[in-house]
Order: structure tokens, then C-alpha cells, then sequence
């Protein structure tokens, strides 16, 4: 009972990304508002894009 329970529960987990990739590695990884690598963080919000041109605070406030 418990292994169905557990298979059941695995057939039932989205895929959020592929685990075996690092956000920022891949041209537009930092700008495209996708988790690319499945770790719940997106974008400037992952600490593989944290050096990238993307996440870099310009201090231009003419935003």
C-alpha cells in the first residue's frame, strides 16, 4: 500500500525544470521569467544569475 502511495504521489509531481541545469548558464536565462533549472527561484532571484548584466542595479532612476 505504501509503495502505490508513493508512486502515486511521484506520477502526480509537476516538473518544474530540468535539475540538471543552473539558471544563467543559457542566453536569456536571467530576463525570461521561467525557473529554467526547477529550484523554485526565477530570474534575478536565483543566485545563478546574481552577476548577470540583467540583475545589476544601475542606479538610473529614470525608470
Amino acid at each position: 500500500m505504501l509503495l502505490l502511495l508513493m508512486l502515486a504521489c511521484t506520477l502526480n509531481t509537476p516538473d518544474t525544470g530540468d535539475s540538471s541545469r543552473v539558471e544563467g548558464t543559457e542566453p536569456g536565462d536571467c530576463a525570461d521569467n521561467e525557473d529554467n533549472d526547477g529550484d523554485g527561484l526565477t530570474d534575478c532571484g536565483d543566485p545563478g544569475c546574481a552577476g548577470s548584466p540583467e540583475c545589476q542595479d544601475t542606479g538610473d532612476l529614470r525608470r
